[in-house]
């Protein structure tokens, strides 16, 4: 989560491609996106 909320793009997708969680959230109930969002990454790519 502290690589989307600190909009390090690279390593969100090595994460992913080994396995990480897209879906994870954490403790209060947000995901990667929420965190990525409320600390103003420029780089968000949503699919669904």
């Amino acid at each position: 989560m502290t690589a989307a909320a600190f909009n390090h793009v690279a390593m969100i997708a090595w994460l992913l491609d080994h396995g990480a969680d897209g879906a994870a959230r954490d403790a209060a109930g947000l995901s990667v996106l929420d965190i990525a969002r409320a600390m103003g990454a420029s780089d968000l790519r949503h699919s669904s």
